[in-house]
C-alpha cells in the first residue's frame, strides 16, 4: 500500500528546514535579510509613519541586481528613516553586512546603517556605520561589523532588535537629487 509511504515522506518534508519559517543560510554562507522583492511593504516600513511605504518596486533590468526587482529609494526628506520589519536577532555567526546599491548620481548623500541593540532596561544602544554616495551605477557595499561604531553601550551582536537605514542624523541630510536602488541585503561571513 502506497499511502503510508507517502505520508512518511510528506511528514519528513514538513519537518525539514525547507519548510522552516526561519531564514536559512544560503549555499554561499550568507543569510538573506531582504531581496527587496514584491511586496516591499511586507519587509520594510517607514520608521515613524505606518501609512508611508518607503520604497517603490523597480523592475528595469539595469536597476535590478538579484531577483525580479530592486527597491527605489527617492524623496529621502519624506522617507528619511526606514526599518527592516523582521530583523533576525542573533547576528553573532556573521561578520559583515552586504548590500548592493545603485546610485544615479554621486552627490555625496550620507546614508546611515543603524543596527539597534538595546540592553535590557537601558536607553537604546546601537551600532552605526555611515556611507557616502560618491559613485554612480552599482556597487556592493560590504561593512564588517568591526567597522560599526558602538553608541550608548549596545548589547552584543547576538541581541539585535532592528536594522535601520537613515538619510538624517549624525551629520546626514536628505539631498533632493538622491535616487538609490537597493538590492540583495545579506549577513555574510568574510
Amino acid at each position: 500500500m502506497q499511502f503510508p509511504r507517502i505520508a512518511v515522506v510528506l511528514a519528513s518534508l514538513l519537518a525539514s528546514s525547507a519548510f522552516s519559517a526561519a531564514p536559512a543560510p544560503s549555499d554561499n554562507g550568507s543569510l538573506l535579510l531582504s531581496g527587496f522583492e514584491d511586496p516591499v511593504k511586507n519587509e520594510w516600513k517607514h520608521q515613524t509613519r505606518a501609512d508611508l511605504v518607503p520604497f517603490k518596486a523597480e523592475t528595469l533590468p539595469d536597476k535590478v541586481k538579484e531577483g525580479a526587482q530592486s527597491a527605489k529609494w527617492t524623496d529621502l526628506a519624506r522617507h528619511k528613516w526606514i526599518a527592516l520589519i523582521n530583523t533576525p536577532s542573533d547576528w553573532s555567526a556573521w561578520e559583515a553586512l552586504s548590500l548592493w546599491i545603485y546610485a544615479e548620481t554621486a552627490n555625496g548623500q550620507k546614508i546611515n546603517l543603524v543596527v539597534g541593540a538595546p540592553k535590557e532596561g537601558a536607553q537604546e544602544g546601537y551600532y552605526l556605520h555611515q556611507l557616502t554616495i560618491d559613485w554612480t551605477g552599482w556597487r556592493q557595499i560590504v561593512v564588517p561589523f568591526k567597522t560599526f561604531k558602538p553608541n550608548r553601550a549596545p548589547a552584543p551582536w547576538s541581541a539585535v532588535k532592528v536594522l535601520r537605514f537613515t538619510a538624517g542624523g549624525w551629520g546626514a541630510e536628505p539631498l533632493p537629487d538622491t535616487v538609490l536602488y537597493l538590492d540583495d541585503l545579506r549577513l555574510i561571513r568574510r
